[in-house]
């Protein structure tokens, strides 16, 4: 299935980073290599070599110019956000729409503390079970793991029927996922956040139109996406107007706290930069809040 095929892609994404140095890292996943097949695993071990590490970069970046950038910043920046919901916003439930093989929930720092709902197409779930019981032993307790096709099942049923209390205090998480859905299936997901307690945050990626057109692109990582996923592949359906944006989120009772492009982001690459990495302009992000 392309969803779960995706998503260990970016498990790959993630270890990757985790070959860097400790002081390069913005994240300190121990959990997304384990997802991946033996070779992988294997390949990941020769990576941590600083030579071959730095050749890999490299042929990264000329193959995929800002790609490895782009995750860097997708990846700190949602931990990063995570963590200061925990911390600051007293929230008590997280909600991540389209999870995937995301670990999050399994090694940030508090996250025990919340009820962590999965949500994903019932084969990505079966999956994704499995998997955790045989990296942790069993499955956490404070994890919730709500299967949902999203072209047939309303989310928000599936999640009430899953124990999630739309009283709750939330941060939901919509990372990535958007450019997969149709207009509708995103229109569902502002809909149930829209809905939810006041003060409850959601962070959520999308593309621009133009990745989804091909009108205009010149960027070579920006074009491979488009010939792959929306051309070839026909996975990347559906993509955003950034001057708009902000207006669909306001007629769903979404107040914008942050809309900016993970190219933007001022983070240091701390070590990666002296690789060459840059950052392509893949997905913008926003965080949003729930109105009173």
């Amino acid at each position: 299935m392309e969803a779960i095929e995706t998503g260990l892609d970016i498990c790959k994404a993630r270890a990757i980073v985790m070959c860097f140095p400790p002081s390069s890292r913005s994240y300190n996943d121990q959990i997304s290599a384990k997802f991946l097949s033996r070779k992988d695993r294997v390949k990941l071990r020769v990576i941590r070599i600083p030579s071959i590490l730095r050749t890999h970069t490299s042929n990264l970046e000329k193959s995929r110019p800002g790609m490895l950038g782009y995750y860097y910043n997708r990846f700190r920046h949602f931990d990063t956000i995570v963590k200061n919901c925990l911390i600051n916003d007293n929230i008590t439930s997280i909600v991540n729409l389209g999870a995937g093989m995301d670990s999050k929930a399994y090694y940030i720092d508090g996250i025990q503390n919340v009820h962590y709902y999965e949500v994903d197409h019932p084969e990505v779930i079966a999956i994704k079970k499995e998997k955790i019981k045989s990296i942790l032993g069993k499955l956490p307790d404070h994890i919730s793991y709500v299967p949902v096709d999203f072209n047939k099942q309303d989310v928000k049923t599936e999640l009430i029927k899953a124990g999630f209390n739309l009283k709750d205090k939330t941060l939901f998480i919509c990372e990535s996922v958007s450019p997969y859905l149709t207009e509708n299936e995103n229109k569902a997901i502002f809909e149930l956040v829209g809905q939810s307690k006041s003060g409850s945050k959601f962070a959520f990626t999308y593309v621009k139109e133009e990745l989804i057109s091909g009108e205009g692109l010149t960027q070579k990582t920006l074009l491979f996406i488009h010939d792959t996923f929306v051309k070839k592949n026909k996975i990347l359906v559906h993509g955003y107007n950034p001057d708009k944006i902000e207006e669909v989120f306001a007629t769903n009772n979404l107040k914008t706290i942050e809309h900016i492009g993970f190219n933007e982001l001022k983070y240091e690459l701390n070590n990666i930069d002296s690789f060459g990495v840059g950052v392509a302009d893949v997905e913008r992000f926003i965080l949003a809040e729930v109105n009173s």
